[in-house]
């Protein structure tokens, strides 16, 4: 990941914690997870961080990373 993708990722970061379903960050239910609830924000339009609810407090990453891959 380019240095530029380095500080998105950063600054996206900062607002998933503050507010995860503030608009920027198009926030949706990963493919249709029910389950595991798995979440998808987007950074950019190529990249993207997923990320649960762990005791409905906690955010936990899973995974970070370019569309495409993830």
């Amino acid at each position: 990941m380019s240095k530029v993708d380095q500080h998105r990722v950063d600054e996206k970061m900062k607002l998933l914690a503050r507010d995860p379903r503030h608009k920027s960050l198009r926030t949706k239910r990963y493919h249709g997870s029910v389950k595991d609830e798995v979440w998808e924000s987007s950074v950019s339009m190529s990249i993207r961080i997923l990320w649960r609810y762990e005791d409905g407090k906690i955010i936990l990453l899973m995974n970070v990373g370019h569309h495409d891959i993830l």
